[in-house]
This record gives C-alpha cells, sequence and structure tokens, in this order.
C-alpha cells in the first residue's frame, strides 16, 4: 500500500465501533468533566483548566507546523530538484540528496504513517468521527500524500510534528502542501493542501479538540517507517543469501563451511 497504491478500506465491524465510539465522547464531554488534552493542558501542564478547546487544538496545530523545507519549485508545480546548487560547493556529498530527500519524508513513509494511524483508530476507543476516518482513507484513495518535514520528531511520547502535518492538511489549510497528481498522469507535483482537496473533489474538514489530539498523539510515524525497514531488511538478508550461494556456486567453491553443524554449536 505505502509504495504500489493498494486500496485500503475499514471493515463494518471497525465503522460500528467508530460510532459507538464518538458518541460515547460526546456523552461524556457533555458532562462537563476534566479530559486531557479537551479542556486541559497537555503534557506538564495537564493540571490546566480551559473552556476554549478550539483555540487549544489551533494552538496545538499551528506550533507544529514550522518544519524546515528546502526551497522547491512548488510554485511551478513540478518537483525539479536543483542539483547544480549541492555541486557547487568544495566538498561534494557522499550520496548525492536531492532538496526534496534531504528535508521532506518519502512518500511511502507518510502513506505508511496515515495507514498505521487509521488501524489504530479503527478500534473505536479514541472518540474520533466517522467523517475524519473517511477524510483518511480518501487521503489514500486519491493518492494525495502531505508534505512532512523530515526533522520535527524523536517519538518520545508521540510523533506530534509529523502527524500534525497530516492533521493539517485533513483541513486544508494553505499553508501546507501535498504531493498529488492526476490520475491519468504519474508525473507527481506539489500543491496547497486546499487547491489539491479541491482538484480530488474532497471537503476539508474541521476536526474536533479530541481529533486534533488523537491524529496528533501517537507514534505512526515511528511504527510505519520501522515496518518498512524491517520489511526491506529481510529483502536483503533474502538477496544476500541468493548471492552468496551463486557466488560460491560460480567460484566452484565448497559447501563444507555452510554445514548446518558450525552454525549449531555456536552460542549466537
Amino acid at each position: 500500500m505505502s509504495s504500489y497504491n493498494a486500496a485500503v478500506r475499514v471493515s463494518d465491524d471497525a465503522q460500528h465501533a467508530i460510532i459507538k465510539g464518538a458518541k460515547a465522547f460526546e456523552a461524556k464531554s457533555a458532562t462537563g468533566e476534566a479530559i486531557y488534552g479537551i479542556n486541559t493542558g497537555l503534557g506538564g501542564s495537564a493540571d490546566t483548566r480551559t473552556k476554549a478547546s478550539d483555540k487549544l487544538k489551533e494552538d496545538f496545530l499551528s506550533v507544529l507546523h514550522y518544519g524546515i523545507f528546502a526551497e522547491t519549485t512548488a510554485s511551478q508545480g513540478c518537483l525539479d530538484h536543483d542539483k547544480a546548487s549541492q555541486e557547487t560547493g568544495l566538498l561534494k556529498p557522499v550520496l548525492r540528496l536531492t532538496h526534496e530527500s534531504a528535508t521532506v519524508m518519502p512518500e511511502s513513509w507518510i502513506r505508511a504513517s496515515i495507514l498505521v494511524r487509521l488501524n489504530s483508530l479503527a478500534h473505536g476507543v479514541s472518540g474520533i468521527t466517522p467523517p475524519t476516518i473517511e477524510a483518511l482513507l480518501r487521503l489514500l484513495d486519491c493518492n494525495v500524500t502531505p508534505r512532512v518535514p523530515l526533522h520535527g520528531s524523536i517519538s518520545a511520547s508521540g510523533d506530534f510534528s509529523p502527524l500534525a502535518y497530516i492533521a493539517g492538511v485533513l483541513e486544508g489549510k494553505p499553508s501546507l502542501t501535498v504531493y498529488t497528481c492526476e490520475r491519468q498522469n504519474t508525473q507527481r507535483r506539489v500543491e496547497r493542501a486546499d487547491i489539491a482537496l479541491t482538484n480530488h473533489s474532497m471537503t476539508p474538514i474541521v476536526l474536533t479538540a479530541r481529533e486534533c489530539l488523537v491524529l496528533g498523539n501517537g507514534t505512526s510515524v515511528s511504527a510505519a517507517v520501522s515496518a518498512l525497514a524491517m520489511h526491506e531488511a529481510l529483502g536483503l538478508a533474502a538477496l544476500s543469501q541468493v548471492l552468496t550461494a551463486m557466488s560460491v556456486e560460480a567460484l566452484r567453491g565448497t559447501d563444507e563451511s555452510f554445514d548446518p553443524f558450525l552454525a549449531a554449536v555456536r552460542p549466537h
């Protein structure tokens, strides 16, 4: 799904659980009791109280949208990378990273992160609403990928910064950008979030304070990147075994060094 755009859907059981959870949260919030991150502060400020939940939500998102992107040709609509500026210095980089890859997460990471977050929210215990779940699904289905800074989270208690960019795109914030393309065209381009949503007939949603918190407070990005790294590592391990076998065969080598007895008697 993250790399080849496989279809994703939420099961009927999960849909029912989401609806039930959203109603339960509405009933709880109507009592006026303290609910973390809704009418209280966050982290060390959890003992404070506020009645301005919407303002708390806006502040939560805005302070997390200060990531650093290298300059791109977003205004021109295409992902043309300026490689010349990297080669004018005295020392050339060992890895020829474009401006994009040096400061922006790969699309596969973000798509996988959205999937992991959906899987978590589908349990129906977070208070998320069905329209928000549908909006996340639409991002994947329409291949609209939020541009997220590569740096900004250490996942100590959650991937707040990168997940805030995904949440902001759902709201169609014009200060955020996405990767997108026409269905009949595979060339990716950078567009403002609000314009991309309009072009794909997606209506920006207004996140509640609760949804803002549950979308941003999680380790979905770390889990997604770790899963992709593990998948690629397993592929490389299998490839190394095949290449080793082929090399020994080509060199007419002996297979005595690969005897199972040698591996069995080693402590590792």
